[in-house]
C-alpha cells in the first residue's frame, strides 16, 4: 500500500476534478480513493475485453445473415445489378438506403463502403513488409472489420420489434429487421408509415 510521499506523488498526477469523485466515495481517505481508482481501471479493462469479444461475435453473426439475405435478393430491375454476399459493396434495398444515407448539407449520398474500404486500405498500407497480409487486396472481410460502431447500430432496430402500418411485426428474409419510421408503432400508426426508410435509387 502506498503511503506518505509516494501516495502524494501518484495522486498528484490525477486531475483534482477526476480524483474528487473517488475522494467523495471514500470520505476523503486518499489511500482508499486511490485503491478505488485502481479498481475502476481494472474493471474498465475487463469490460472492454468482454465488449471486444461481444462486438466480434455480433459483427460475425450479422455479417453471416446479411450475406445470405443480400445474395438471395432478385436483380435490380433496370440497372442490371445482381446481388451477392458482398452486402456492403452492393447492397440491395432497403439495405442500400441504410448504408448510403444522405447527409444534411452534403452533395450526394455518404458511402459506408467507400469509408470502410479507405480505412482498410490505410491499415493495409501501414503493415510491415513481413506481415502475412502485406500488400493483399482488400476483401469483404476487411471491409466488414472496418465498419464503424455507428454502422452496426444503424443495422439493428432501436428497441424491441419494429412494426409496419398494420401493426404486424416485419422481418427481412434473413431475420434482420426492416428499418421503418419509429413513429409508426401501433396502435396508432401515422400516415405514410408503410414506407420503408431507405431505398435504392430507381
Amino acid at each position: 500500500m502506498l503511503q506518505g510521499a509516494r501516495l502524494q506523488a501518484v495522486t498528484s498526477h490525477i486531475t483534482p476534478a477526476r480524483f474528487a469523485t473517488y475522494l467523495t466515495a471514500t470520505q476523503n481517505n486518499t489511500s482508499a480513493a486511490l485503491n478505488l481508482y485502481r479498481w475502476n481501471i481494472e474493471m474498465a479493462g475487463a469490460m472492454y475485453e468482454a465488449l471486444g469479444v461481444a462486438e466480434v461475435f455480433l459483427r460475425n453473426a450479422v455479417d453471416a445473415q446479411l450475406k445470405l439475405w443480400n445474395a438471395a435478393q432478385p436483380p435490380h430491375r433496370g440497372r442490371g445489378i445482381s446481388y451477392n454476399h458482398e452486402w456492403v459493396k452492393v447492397p440491395a434495398a432497403p439495405l442500400w438506403g441504410v448504408l448510403n444515407p444522405r447527409r444534411r448539407g452534403a452533395p450526394g449520398n455518404y458511402s459506408t463502403y467507400d469509408d470502410a474500404f479507405r480505412r482498410a486500405e490505410n491499415d493495409r498500407n501501414a503493415r510491415a513488409p513481413g506481415h502475412r497480409r502485406h500488400g493483399h487486396a482488400i476483401d469483404h472481410d476487411d471491409v466488414v472489420a472496418h465498419l464503424t460502431f455507428g454502422t452496426w447500430n444503424s443495422l439493428l432496430p432501436p428497441e424491441g420489434p419494429v412494426y409496419n402500418a398494420t401493426g404486424a411485426q416485419t422481418k427481412a428474409a434473413s431475420g434482420i429487421m426492416e428499418q421503418r419510421n419509429p413513429a409508426c408503432l401501433p396502435p396508432s400508426p401515422r400516415p405514410g408509415c408503410d414506407q420503408v426508410l431507405g431505398r435504392a435509387p430507381s
